[in-house]
This record gives C-alpha cells, structure tokens and sequence, in this order.
C-alpha cells in the first residue's frame, strides 16, 4: 500500500487500494457521506442515545467510518462488502482510524448479512453502484422497529424519465424526462421504499429524501404497523405541455384528474411516486438547533447549515419545482435574479423558495401560468 492512495475525508484518513489494486471510492459522494453523518448524529439526538450501525456496501469503508468518528453516537459498526480486497482494505482502514473495539467486519453478500443481523441495527446504510431495488426488502425487514434506513440510487437515466423500461421493472413506476425530473427521481424512491415496508407490514416515517452530486439518497423512519401506511402521500403528477399546467394527485383521483384535462395532446404522467413532504421539519430543525455539536470539520459544518437550512424551508411545497431558465427560455426574456423573482411571487400573496435540487430550481404554490405572468412582469 502506498502513500499516495490514502485520502483524508472528513475527520477519516481511508486508504482506497492495495497491492496496487483500488477499491471503489468516488469523491463526488462526500457531500452525501457529510449528510449522512448528520442524520446518525440527528438520530442520536432524537433518541438520546447510543446506535448500532451497518454500511453493508461498505466498499473502503469511508462512509461507515465517518459516522463512527464524527456524528459521537455510535456503540458499534457493522461493515461488510463480499469483496476479498475490499475485505481487506477496510480492516486496515478500520485499524488506522482506532475504531477496532467498536467494529465488526463481516464478508459475505449485503442482503445475507442483513438476514443475519435481524433486528440489531439501528441505523442500516445501503449505498450500492446503481439501483438499490435487490436490497430494498432485505432492509426493512432488518432494521429494529423505529430503526432508520438510508438508501442510495445512482442510476438517473431510469429514474429521470430517460429509460422507461429500466424504471418500471426496478421500481414499479414511470418517469418523465422535464426539468424537475430528478424531483420525480427522488419520489420513485421513496414510494418504492414505502411499498418494500408496507410488503413486511411495516411502514415509512420519512425523514429527508434529497438529489446531490448525482446521488439520490432517502433516510426513513422503519415502523412495525399497517395502519401508518401512508396511503395519501403516493400517487402521481401531471404535466400537460398545451396547457402550462404541473399538477399531483392521489392514487384514486388519477382518474378524474386526466378527464380534466382530455383536450391535452401532450399529457405526460409520472408514477406512482411520493407527492408528501421531502423532510421532516422537526428533525432537520432539532439537527440544525444543535449542529455545532457535531464533531465535523468546520467546513462540513458550515455546508450542513446551509444545505440542511434548505431542506428545512422546502418541506411544505407541491412536489414539483419551476426551472427559471427553462420559464425564461419560454417566454424569451433575459433570465433575471433568483430572488428577485422569489421577491416578486410573495408580493402578490405565493409562498415560494430556492429548492436544493437546483441552482435556477423555484418551489412555489403558484401554478405555472402565474409564475410565467410574474416573470415575464419583472
């Protein structure tokens, strides 16, 4: 093992190879590894006590390691990855971070070693390369009753709309490609968690679900019960290119919703999908309350404040947002000032802010026509 191939991230020092052979590490994923911190740390705060984790895709290890090191709530870590060299590369990893009494490393497939671990996880991490379908029901199944799950999707091509296919067999669902489809990418997710739940009678308390660096991540609250299924929080949107109209509805009004609009010629539908809250307001608020006591490095900290301040203002909007560029496009205007056009919606009465899954991203309560008229007024 050379120097070179060890890294430091976050308060970790992670070695990614040996003997010349690397294991997989991608550093466009850190800021999802920082978030993931801060959920462990949210849900020590929240239950005031010790967790017992697992990254059962462990890969180096780094993300596992983290939460050890920095979120001060971790009793003990499972890792496991059935790689040999993987295997090997995180026990040193593990070794060099002086988390050896805290840490058990396993080496067998991901959803075998949730089976095996039935019920003694608090808090199991699934970040797989690509869709994380084969691993959805082994994890709510695991997880203790009132224990959280964080799930990673990397696989944006079916789940923004591009592949229909893909998208439908994985996850049970349709995409469209428009300009908030990683919102729909998210939504698929989280509504395939919540029906993996419901299949082991169990249901989703949904903590965040948000789109960062191409990652796609959801951390849930896993509760034993069928009568919390969320029944109204799924269903489907609908975009209606002739008309300039966005709209969601439940699973039973579907019907009725596309009668409205049977003179559309181009009426495009997504789902089924998550159309509640992307967070829980309460839970991003009690980390943001008591973030400095994270043990992040100060940068780390700083991003968390700013991303997770975001989250905490989206949380009650329409499950959709406005590009600004592409409402500026049609219309032919200059695109103008994004707060200036937030200013402009709440001086006639909408409520409305940026969004994190786009820079030029607006959520607001104003359909589209009317964001359209505010606009082309400024």
């Amino acid at each position: 093992m050379t120097e070179e191939y060890i890294l430091s991230e976050g308060k970790a020092r992670i070695a990614i190879s040996m003997d010349g052979y690397k294991v997989f590490y991608n550093p466009l994923a850190k800021p999802t590894r920082t978030l993931g911190v801060a959920f462990v740390y949210g849900e020590g705060l929240f239950r005031n006590n010790e967790l017992v984790i697992a990254d059962v895709l462990a890969a180096t290890g780094v993300r596992g390691i983290r939460y050890v090191l920095e979120s001060g709530y971790v009793s003990k870590a499972f890792f496991n990855d059935k790689s040999k060299l993987a295997y090997r590369v995180i026990a040193k990893n593990i070794e060099n971070n002086g988390i050896n009494i805290l840490s058990q490393l396993t080496r067998m497939d991901a959803n075998r070693f949730m089976h095996q671990n039935r019920y003694q996880i608090d808090f199991i991490d699934v970040d797989p390369y690509g869709t994380p379908s084969p691993f959805l029901d082994s994890a709510v199944s695991t997880v203790k009753n009132n224990g959280i799950i964080a799930i990673t999707a990397t696989d944006l091509a079916p789940l923004c709309g591009i592949y229909k296919r893909p998208t439908l067999r994985k996850y049970s669902s349709i995409s469209i490609h428009t300009e908030y489809c990683h919102e729909i990418a998210v939504r698929i997710l989280i509504k395939s968690l919540a029906e993996a739940a419901g299949r082991h009678m169990r249901y989703i308390d949904l903590i965040s679900g948000h789109f960062i660096n191409q990652y796609i991540r959801v951390y849930a609250r896993i509760v034993e019960g069928k009568r919390g299924y969320p029944h109204d929080n799924i269903g489907y949107l609908i975009h209606c290119e002739d008309h300039l109209m966005i709209q969601s509805c439940r699973m039973d009004e579907l019907k009725d919703m596309i009668s409205q609009h049977i003179t559309c010629k181009n009426l495009l539908i997504a789902g089924p999908l998550w159309i509640g809250p992307l967070h829980n307001f309460s839970y991003i608020s009690k980390i943001l309350d008591n973030i400095n006591g994270l043990r992040a490095v100060d940068s780390d900290i700083r991003w968390l404040y700013k991303i997770l301040s975001i989250f905490k203002e989206e949380t009650d909007f329409p499950p959709y947002f406005y590009d600004l560029h592409r409402a500026s496009k049609r219309l032919g205007i200059s695109v103008p000032k994004l707060d200036m056009v937030i200013e402009a919606l709440k001086s006639v009465g909408y409520r409305c802010v940026r969004t994190h899954f786009r820079g030029t991203g607006i959520k607001t309560n104003a359909d589209y026509r009317t964001f359209l008229d505010v606009l082309g007024g400024l």
